[in-house]
């Protein structure tokens, strides 16, 4: 069968195969020193979703990877971070604009386990990637609700929702709290409004940044999720040509109401999140968390 998706670039998989460990590090150190020990990229793949984190011990972190052609950006974005193995892949839930990208970067990338939500799916990327996984003999685990991902000690990482006994894929997606000191970050996958609500009943999601859910559709990002999480920063990934015209006019509205800072893919290509966990920089701005 024939693969309807562009084939990483030669040049590409030699740079991120032969790509000196000091490169990128040396490189960030000097530009900004302060704001090195948590780096989040929330990369530009298109209609989908994939973000590095690269912990402060260095432990690296891959959250989805967008759909099947989105693999060079990827990979491209492992290189700039100078991430040469995954210590973790987490893939949220089974939409291809999620997970077609893990395809080839399970091929080329060495992981040392995978995170799933647990929610199955009746297609060829959904089967491909699970056959890929048991092929490369990758650790699996399904993540359960309330649970920590252990990788830093200086990092918390709370699972807030997971697939365990949900009907759609959408509400079976993982979503995560990542703390680090005085600083969290929401990556609330493609959760609808019924998730929504569970989280705000269930825990303190309040946070400095928002990944928002499901690519700025109206079936998220609710009015009371929004006061509830109450972000100074809302990070959108999405297609500029957006066949589905995400994000939709009144998330996009509600977020400009509540005066928080929009940062979409489609805008500014891949976005840098970087802190120390007492303060925050995204592209070229610097916020304190605390006055």
């Amino acid at each position: 069968m024939k693969h309807l998706f562009k084939p990483i670039p030669l040049l590409l998989l030699i740079l991120f195969l032969i790509t000196p460990n000091t490169v990128n590090a040396k490189a960030i150190s000097e530009s900004n020193p302060t704001f090195n020990n948590m780096h989040i990229k929330f990369l530009n793949v298109g209609q989908g979703d994939g973000i590095i984190i690269k912990l402060p011990n260095g432990k690296s972190i891959l959250v989805d990877a967008g759909p099947r052609e989105a693999s060079e950006v990827v990979l491209n974005g492992l290189v700039q971070m100078n991430i040469k193995k995954l210590d973790l892949v987490i893939s949220t839930h089974p939409d291809i604009d999620h997970i077609g990208g893990l395809i080839d970067i399970l091929r080329v990338v060495p992981v040392k386990k995978i995170y799933d939500s647990g929610k199955g799916y009746d297609t060829l990327t959904y089967l491909e990637y699970i056959r890929l996984v048991h092929e490369r003999k990758i650790p699996f685990s399904i993540v359960r609700e309330d649970k920590y991902i252990k990788l830093d000690k200086k990092v918390k990482i709370k699972v807030l929702n997971s697939g365990e006994g949900k009907a759609f894929n959408n509400n079976a997606s993982i979503v995560l709290m990542v703390t680090y000191k005085d600083v969290d970050i929401l990556l609330a996958g493609d959760a609808e409004k019924i998730v929504e609500m569970k989280l705000i009943s269930k825990y303190n999601i309040k946070s400095e940044v928002l990944k928002v859910a499901h690519h700025g559709s109206s079936s998220s990002t609710s009015g009371l999720f929004l006061n509830r999480v109450s972000p100074l920063y809302a990070i959108i990934s999405v297609d500029k040509n957006s066949p589905f015209k995400h994000p939709h006019k009144s998330v996009v509205k509600r977020l400009k109401n509540n005066n928080i800072k929009i940062f979409s893919t489609a805008k500014y290509g891949d976005i840098n999140l970087r802190t120390d966990g007492t303060n925050l920089v995204i592209e070229n701005e610097t916020l304190p968390i605390h006055d």
